[in-house]
């Protein structure tokens, strides 16, 4: 069920002092941005690796840098890592299998968020769902995993029948978007292209995976997804201001320290074994809507992904 002393404000911090032994002597894999602060947390309880990856060397290259120079002991290995792109989804992956030692945590935190158009990966795949699900799915499937989502899900269903928001006359009512939750959150409606709900698509899909994989990998390694919460990075740099503070009215913010305390609940506490597959929010285990968690959805979904990607998982 999770540690109940960690809440909405709980610094990352708190978190990795706490379960320092599953820190301690491990390898870890994750992305920069929030992954930086995620990583000079870890750093802080002596893991014997953090291997730190995204698409630019240069700038993965700088983090690593920041989190060596605090700690010199630490062997941080940076990662040229592109999720919108299979070929280099493959050879990051290729790379890391060469490594060592085994990976004993992966947090896979990348995502694209209100992208004004619709745009396709290098693998004529839709960007927002190629970076914030299916490439992480592929790394995950190919690495072998904590998966950073948000309750954007809420937004949308996954949309087997136009999941690449081609314009598809027919959306099946049951793929459609909730028309109350929209209003809640203060995003408009509609079946064509719409920024927020095609992130909320690609937060549902990274349920789904994760609630299949779980059962693929039962007894083995423990999955687990969450909502860091809404945190006031570069990701909102496509939103208008005015979207971003109505979204920060319904959920307030949280420092990078406070963002990171989530997925390091979710990678490190050894209580979560027994709930592999679940969904974190502030740092709990929390229910998700029927069309997030239903299993034969989620199958669906998973052999959808396989397929797509050409992988036998």
């Amino acid at each position: 069920m999770g540690s109940q002393e960690f809440n909405s404000k709980t610094d990352g911090s708190e978190v990795v002092q706490k379960f320092s032994s599953s820190v301690k002597d491990k390898t870890s894999v994750g992305p920069n941005g929030l992954g930086e602060t995620l990583c000079l947390l870890l750093a802080s309880e002596q893991p014997a690796r953090l291997i730190i990856s995204g698409r630019s060397l240069d700038k993965v290259g700088a983090s690593a840098k920041v989190i060596k120079d605090a700690h010199p002991k630490l062997e941080v290995t940076p990662l040229k890592l592109d999720l919108a792109s299979l070929e280099s989804i493959r050879s990051a992956a290729d790379e890391v299998n060469q490594y060592d030692g085994a990976i004993d945590i992966l947090i896979n935190n990348a995502g694209v968020m209100n992208i004004p158009e619709r745009q396709l990966s290098k693998d004529g795949t839709f960007e927002r769902i190629a970076v914030s699900y299916y490439g992480e799915n592929n790394l995950a499937s190919m690495a072998m995993s904590g998966i950073e989502l948000s309750n954007g899900y809420a937004l949308s269903p996954f949309r087997f029948s136009d999941w690449n928001f081609d314009g598809k006359a027919t959306i099946p009512e049951e793929e459609q978007p909730p028309k109350k939750t929209c209003e809640m959150f203060g995003v408009p409606w509609g079946l064509d292209y719409l920024p927020s709900i095609a992130y909320g698509q690609s937060k549902t899909a990274g349920i789904l995976f994760t609630k299949e994989l779980a059962k693929k990998l039962e007894g083995k390694v423990t999955v687990t997804c969450l909502n860091p919460g809404a945190i006031d990075t570069d990701l909102w740099r496509q939103m208008p201001r005015e979207m971003v503070e109505k979204v920060f009215a319904v959920m307030p913010p949280k420092s990078r320290p406070q963002g990171a305390s989530t997925p390091l609940v979710a990678a490190l506490d050894p209580s979560l074994t027994g709930d592999s597959g679940a969904y974190l929010n502030d740092c709990q285990v929390e229910d998700v809507a029927e069309w997030a968690k239903d299993p034969k959805i989620a199958q669906r979904c998973w052999a959808w992904s396989a397929q797509t990607a050409g992988l036998q998982v």
